[in-house]
């Protein structure tokens, strides 16, 4: 399974590297680690709302690992506790 660590400043940013980093790995199993978020803006949810949508679509794995209180407040903050419940789900 590949491991993409994800950025302490998921900003606006960082979204277009996370994009690209979503799309050379489609189709694989992977893992997001998220434990050294500080800041998750909007931009970077959308592309994680994507690649989960994406993930799902092929029937790959996609999980959430160790989200940092940082992630877990911004993406609750902007109503997504139902993709972190999904893709830590995806870790059990």
């Amino acid at each position: 399974m590949k491991t993409i660590e994800l950025e302490a400043a998921l900003g606006t940013g960082a979204a277009a590297g996370l994009i690209e980093a979503l799309r050379e790995s489609r189709g694989a199993e992977l893992r997001l680690d998220a434990s050294k978020v500080e800041s998750l803006g909007a931009a970077c949810l959308q592309a994680l709302l994507a690649g989960a949508a994406a993930w799902r679509q092929d029937g790959a794995k996609l999980t959430l690992a160790e989200p940092s209180e940082a992630f877990r407040s911004d993406a609750a903050t902007m109503g997504a506790t139902a993709l972190l419940a999904e893709l830590e789900g995806a870790a059990a």
